[in-house]
């Protein structure tokens, strides 16, 4: 569902697992929280056993999370997209946000019953974070990598959107932020 001029609306499936910026992205969100508990594993553990058995089971952790990842959402990340007018917008696919809300209010309820509230924190974020939207207000710098068809917004705060374009609609779209955004 593309068109060839504003607003411009498309759909596109990207790998997981071969894309740089997901993988950067899954980096942080996986990779971090377990390196923080390995690091504080690694400082405070008195008994190398009790060291063993906790890694054991922070590696169990990691590759449930990458079979997840590979069955429920079958290694790719579904997206739509739209650049108006008003702004930019990116949601999950309705399929997919389905399944990843059922894993995000799993995790909410688990995270509750063990008392655990990073498992909680972190299902209620992965949930309010299916959709972003920048208004071109927002916008402070654009980067545009017209080799990888992908455009990186960012925001104020940190914040950032990025459009992983088609093969078709780069150009277009490139063009219609370098006019909205004042060229980043």
């Amino acid at each position: 569902m593309e068109n060839s001029s504003p607003p411009y609306s498309w759909s596109i499936r990207i790998s997981l697992f071969k894309n740089p910026v997901i993988l950067r992205q899954l980096g942080l969100a996986i990779g971090l929280p377990f390196g923080v508990i390995i690091l504080i594993l690694a400082l405070t553990a008195s008994e190398p056993p009790y060291f063993y058995y906790a890694m054991g089971l922070i590696g169990l952790l990691f590759l449930l999370t990458v079979l997840v990842l590979l069955v429920v959402f079958r290694g790719t990340y579904h997206v739509d997209y739209s650049v108006s007018d008003q702004g930019i917008a990116g949601r999950m696919q309705e399929d997919q946000a389905k399944k990843a809300s059922r894993i995000n209010r799993a995790a909410v309820l688990l995270g509750l019953f063990a008392g655990n509230c990073t498992a909680v924190g972190a299902g209620m974020l992965a949930e309010a974070r299916q959709g972003q939207s920048l208004t071109w207000r927002r916008v402070r710098k654009v980067t545009y990598k017209p080799r990888n068809r992908r455009i990186t917004l960012h925001a104020a705060l940190g914040g950032s959107l990025v459009l992983f374009c088609l093969p078709d609609n780069y150009g277009a779209v490139e063009q219609f932020i370098r006019m909205k955004a004042g060229g980043g």
